[in-house]
């Protein structure tokens, strides 16, 4: 399948006019950021076993433009990582270029066109969260808007007809992106997304499936009210999923897991249970600038009381440890363990709240991502300065704090700081 889409990349290649007095354009940027991580000692992290960096630092050029009709995007990283683990210390320096996007978009007549090759298509309306983003970035909590320009696209094949009232999409692509939620596997998709329009309401609605996965349903509205409130949602839901959890939450069985086993997989994809996950917020901007954006955020794929109760006994089974048991037992399994707290959230609902700044030279914002089941809390300030026309500077700072076994309580990390300089040119 992945020769197919390059196949078709090339033949659209082909098909543009060699002549064609397109110009090539570019646009560069050039991110210098570093990070200082405090690395939290707890349940799951003992010791640092997780190998979490306490320092981080990043050089990167991302380019993108047009040539010949085709949009492209690569981006270019130089990482480098420190880690201080059992009284010894080592930075860890990495390399990893990634073409972010390459593809090109024809045009059919009769108000119908194709996109060919790796892209994002935007489907989604939440911020915190996207329900219906098969085809779109992964939010990372800290970073919603994408400043550092790390979405990367999928391969696939989009083809739309657009009519004055509605509009088609059907798509076909390799699913490669959502590692957390079990997809980076190389598998197929395809989907189907109908949108229209009434009057100051947008509406979609979509069918997806993934290869081994049943067939799921879902949508997206948007409403604007006045001149300064927007009201926005979308939902998915599907019977069974392939987000990957650990066999004893389900069981509630304590053992160790030996090293050949898996205990962490997609245990729940047969489920005949049904998994909606949504978000429903709104977002008001005022007059001078200021947003305030409030979202709930709901996915049953995530650990229900019960589930969670699971996890902290499994997890003080583990780390007790015992007389016949290796230290290598103890370790492996509590890294086993780890693998439930995700990056996006573990459990199943949330409350996103930002306020935001924007129109001066310096732009501040702050948001909290708040576990409503446990009233543990992510919180993240930011401050830019954006008063340059080709560069721009800010500093992040996040603290992940809450009640004892509670969610951002037990993460391994408690919180970091960062500063970036984006050069644009």
């Amino acid at each position: 399948m992945v020769w197919l889409f390059f196949l078709l990349t090339l033949f659209a290649a082909a098909s543009s006019n060699a002549e064609s007095e397109t110009p090539a354009t570019i646009q560069g940027d050039i991110f210098f950021s570093g990070r200082f991580n405090s690395v939290r000692d707890g349940l799951v992290n003992r010791e640092n076993l997780l190998q979490q960096p306490d320092h981080e630092a990043e050089m990167a050029l991302v380019l993108a433009g047009d040539l010949y009709d085709f949009r492209y995007a690569i981006r270019a990283p130089l990482t480098a990582e420190h880690l201080q683990d059992h009284g010894s210390e080592n930075w860890h320096s990495e390399a990893d270029p990634t073409l972010l996007e390459f593809a090109k978009e024809l045009d059919l007549g009769n108000n119908s066109s194709l996109i060919i090759g790796k892209t994002n298509l935007q489907w989604d309306v939440g911020y915190a969260a996207h329900p219906i983003g098969f085809f779109d970035k992964e939010v990372e909590l800290s970073d919603i808007e994408d400043r550092l320009r790390r979405t990367e696209g999928q391969p696939l094949i989009a083809l739309t007809h657009i009519e004055q009232a509605w509009d088609l999409t059907a798509v076909l692509a390799r699913d490669t992106i959502s590692e957390e939620d079990g997809e980076e596997q190389g598998l197929t998709q395809w989907a189907v997304k109908a949108g229209t329009q009434w009057g100051l309401t947008n509406l979609t609605l979509l069918l997806q499936k993934p290869e081994g996965e049943r067939i799921g349903v879902g949508g997206a509205a948007t409403y604007v009210v006045g001149n300064d409130i927007e009201l926005h949602g979308s939902l998915f839901a599907r019977k069974g999923t392939r987000r990957p959890i650990h066999q004893s939450l389900l069981n509630a069985l304590l053992r160790y897991y030996e090293p050949d086993e898996q205990p962490v997989d997609a245990w729940r994809i047969q489920d005949d249970k049904w998994y909606p996950r949504w978000v429903v917020g709104s977002q008001w901007t005022s007059q001078n600038l200021y947003n305030l954006l409030i979202e709930w955020v709901h996915d049953a794929q995530g650990l229900n009381h019960e589930e969670w109760k699971n996890f902290l006994s499994l997890a003080r089974f583990h780390e007790k440890g015992g007389i016949n048991i290796p230290e290598q037992a103890v370790s492996g399994n509590l890294a086993l363990d780890a693998l439930t707290l995700r990056n996006q959230g573990s459990r199943q609902d949330y409350l996103f709240l930002r306020i935001l700044k924007s129109g001066q030279e310096w732009e501040p914002s702050l948001s909290s991502f708040i576990g409503l089941a446990d009233g543990s809390y992510s919180i993240n300030a930011r401050l830019t300065y954006a008063g340059a026309t080709n560069w721009q500077i800010w500093s992040d700072a996040r603290i992940n704090i809450g009640p004892p076994d509670t969610e951002f309580q037990l993460v391994p990390e408690s919180g970091f700081i960062s500063l970036t300089y984006r050069y644009i040119f």
